[in-house]
């Protein structure tokens, strides 16, 4: 992982830890009139989500003829697709190569220009609403919480870690309308379904005829066809890959959007990574993945680790007690001192002024990377303020990255094979000679405390940057094969 991405992840795992605990004030930030408008533009934007697509290791394209290889490629669609020619076109390219396509419409749509006819069922294009209050984000009709399932027989990690997650909301869903399914190349399973008691709201409620909100298309092909490869997830609304639900308190909408983006970059097997991602949102192509809303100003970039002072401080002090030590034993200060007077008390005065200017930069070198445990003065939430900007002031405040750093911590042991919990480090299996096999354990056990510790530990915005070179070298280790969890193949 490199120091840009890893600086990302800082970015992304600030809001993916606000999202672990559900809280029921931060689901009454939603409760507000069908008509409103929302909070803030940032809360619409999908930014996030962007990001997680960069984490997830896709790069983005201007345009889809950049892409050498398209079986390389995300195309992600969302919102208004109503470009059909163009939209239709770049999908059914990706499709033919072995690509991956994820699209996300609110929108009337014919899906035989996607894929084929009769694969993917059309959508109703009506904003659905849920008459059950327990099944909806803050109780809101317009924000049902989906019904995921694993599309059978299919199995795969992240789709089943996406089927476990029973808080994901959508703001006014449409939904898909049943279609006799004719002879291809294409198959398409249900992955989501909208809850019980939805119903269609244009102006005269109307029960959903069909309780489809996502499928997924797996091609019908033999393994030497280049579309073996291919995948694509259709989603009945583009609302939950939006920075407001996306960071909103109560829903499982981030964690899902990170397994999903794994999904799509992931290749069948697991054996090679997408890298190259063409979003196209309302039509217009994005390529910015940098910009995260979260915080006033850009994290600053990473300064290279310095070692410890008190780590420096033990060695030295052992060495100046053993030489001093030595000096005790045989009497060579009393002896020097009888003998060269006048030549030992300059020796002297320049050690005590040493010790001295030793003990004094300690005493900078503390004051000046002690963490800021206030916020900045005057920090309070502006006049109608969204939930994007409470969690931003929330984060500023409290200096401590504890929460954000054990879900991502947790996430990377889950990536690495082991998503249980327990204090006690799994046994891991390490290629190397002694010395690094030890300095890695260190560091995996060090990173598997904090993820999997009984007790919570305060990290502060310092600490979280001297425990970022550890992750990365952990992570780079990972990725090389240098170690693994036992019973996972074991380390080439």
């Amino acid at each position: 992982m490199s120091p840009r991405r890893f600086r990302t992840a800082g970015f992304v795992t600030l809001a993916a830890a606000l999202l672990a605990s559900p809280s029921p004030a931060g689901a009454a930030e939603l409760n507000q009139p069908a008509d409103e408008r929302p909070p803030t533009a940032a809360g619409n934007t999908t930014d996030l989500f962007r990001g997680l697509l960069k984490f997830a290791g896709a790069e983005p394209l201007k345009t889809l003829d950049e892409a050498e290889d398209l079986s390389d490629v995300v195309l992600v669609l969302l919102g208004d697709i109503s470009r059909e020619r163009e939209s239709a076109r770049w999908c059914r390219r990706v499709m033919d190569r072995g690509g991956a396509v994820l699209i996300a419409t609110a929108r009337m749509t014919d899906f035989s220009p996607y894929f084929e006819p009769g694969v993917v069922p059309g959508l109703s294009g009506s904003p659905v609403q849920c008459t059950r209050p327990e099944a909806c984000l803050g109780r809101v009709p317009r924000y049902p919480f989906l019904v995921n399932k694993i599309p059978s027989p299919l199995s795969n990690p992240d789709l089943e870690r996406m089927a476990g997650l029973s808080l994901v909301a959508n703001e006014s869903p449409s939904s898909f309308q049943n279609r006799p399914r004719r002879g291809s190349r294409f198959d398409s399973k249900t992955i989501a379904e909208l809850p019980e008691g939805c119903r269609l709201s244009f102006g005269v409620s109307w029960p959903v005829s069909s309780p489809t909100a996502a499928v997924l298309v797996t091609p019908l092909v033999t393994p030497r066809d280049p579309a073996s490869s291919s995948i694509a997830l259709v989603y009945s609304s583009p609302a939950m890959f939006a920075n407001k639900l996306l960071m909103a308190r109560g829903t499982d909408n981030f964690v899902y959007a990170y397994h999903m983006t794994n999904f799509l970059v992931t290749k069948p097997g697991g054996g090679s990574k997408r890298t190259k991602c063409f979003f196209v949102e309302d039509g217009t192509p994005v390529t910015n993945f940098d910009e995260f809303p979260l915080l006033p100003q850009r994290i600053p970039p990473v300064a290279p680790p310095v070692p410890a002072l008190e780590t420096l401080q033990d060695k030295l002090t052992d060495a100046v007690n053993g030489a001093l030590d030595d000096v005790q034993t045989r009497d060579v200060l009393g002896r020097q001192v009888s003998r060269h007077f006048d030549r030992v008390m300059p020796v002297l005065a320049v050690v005590a002024a040493a010790l001295a200017t030793l003990f004094l930069v300690r005493r900078a070198w503390k004051a000046r990377y002690s963490p800021e445990v206030s916020p900045p003065a005057g920090l309070t939430v502006p006049a109608g303020g969204s939930p994007l900007d409470r969690r931003r002031v929330e984060i500023l405040r409290s200096n401590d990255l504890y929460e954000p750093l054990r879900e991502h911590l947790r996430a990377l042991f889950a990536r690495w094979g082991r998503a249980g919990g327990g204090t006690e480090l799994p046994p891991v299996e390490i290629a190397g000679d002694a010395s690094e096999k030890r300095n890695l354990v260190g560091k995996i056990s060090k990173l598997w405390e904090i993820a999997h510790g009984d007790t919570p530990v305060a990290v502060p915005y310092v600490r979280w940057k001297e425990l970022e070179p550890m992750i990365e070298s952990v992570t780079r280790a990972a990725d090389a094969g240098r170690w693994r969890f036992a019973g996972q193949g074991g380390a080439a």
